[in-house]
């Protein structure tokens, strides 16, 4: 049984498909029927509109995953095809006989330039070897770490290029960063010297050089090369009662991590630590069972820089104020 309001007066209640009417014209019943069919159709719309945006949401793209939920992109395909160049014959590279974008061509009596190839048709071979090859390598070697695309991306190009081996990728300045082993300046720098011998005339190759500078820079254009700008501590308000939770809500502008610091407001003045937090969320809660006067400041940080938030004062009460 549904009752409505209607009017500000009377009620209608519906009852098995069947309307009473209680102090209604008959004008005024349509009137109700009418309203009654709206709101259910903006009721169904709404439902309708919350499973499709459900189901929208669910594909949106995500800025970090595991190795093992990424693929190469678009973007990684055409970086690879720009650090190759493409042939239209098979040629001989110094370890395996080639064609279009680098991929294998046979034996090395296919290097005569017999076989031919179209940029399109090199581009599907490409990828087909990618994704066949050189990608369950990278997420061997990466596996349960967080990258974004470009970083992925990056690792695809530089296995395409070298096999990989068994800890080649694992061991690269860029798979150590991830781990946090190495700072980004660190990792970018000693990438560009990593795997550079031409394996035909065993001496470094400036072309190998540059195409890991290109990875390293492909690796970090998702990454802020600049100190944060400013960090900032709030609060709902700033009156608690004893015992009571309260959630600090951290924010920066280029920072990836936060360190709160919570301290008592002492009488002389000065002040006492109470509580020091790491956390790379942006809140942090917490409650407090002794009246007093509080202050909390954060400092937020990443690997070119820190800065600090104003501090924040608030007070705690053992009865409301």
């Amino acid at each position: 049984m549904w009752y409505y309001k209607f009017m500000d007066t009377s009620f209608v209640v519906f009852k098995k498909g069947k309307y009473t009417n209680f102090g209604l014209n008959e004008k005024e019943l349509v009137q109700m029927k009418t309203c009654r069919r709206k709101w259910l159709a903006r009721w169904l719309a709404a439902c309708i509109a919350v499973v499709l945006g459900m189901g929208m949401c669910a594909g949106l793209p995500v800025s970090a995953a595991t190795s093992a939920e990424l693929t190469i992109s678009q973007n990684g395909i055409d970086f690879i095809k720009a650090r190759e160049g493409f042939s239209a014959k098979c040629y001989y590279d110094g370890a395996q006989s080639s064609i279009g974008y680098g991929t294998k061509c046979g034996t090395k009596a296919h290097a005569s330039g017999l076989h031919s190839i179209t940029k399109a048709a090199a581009e599907v071979a490409m990828r087909q070897e990618i994704v066949s090859s050189y990608i369950p390598n990278v997420r061997r070697q990466t596996s349960g770490l967080q990258m974004n695309q470009n970083q992925f991306d990056a690792l695809v190009s530089f296995t395409y290029n070298t096999g990989g081996g068994t800890s080649m990728i694992k061991n690269s300045p860029l798979v150590k960063y991830l781990r946090g082993e190495m700072s980004q300046a660190a990792a970018a720098s000693a990438f560009e010297s990593y795997v550079v011998t031409n394996s035909a005339t065993g001496k470094v190759d400036s072309g190998l050089k540059n195409r890991r500078r290109l990875e390293a820079k492909l690796f970090f254009s998702g990454v802020n090369p600049n100190p944060p700008k400013w960090a900032k501590v709030t609060l709902d308000h700033y009156a608690w009662m004893a015992g009571e939770t309260l959630t600090f809500n951290l924010s920066s502008e280029g920072g990836v991590a936060y360190t709160v610091g919570i301290d008592t407001e002492n009488a002389d003045g000065g002040r006492t630590r109470i509580d020091t937090h790491d956390t790379r969320d942006t809140s942090y809660s917490r409650s407090f069972n002794n009246p007093g006067k509080y202050s909390c400041y954060i400092t937020t940080y990443n690997e070119y820089g820190l800065a600090d938030s104003e501090r924040i004062y608030f007070e705690v009460y053992d009865k409301k104020p």
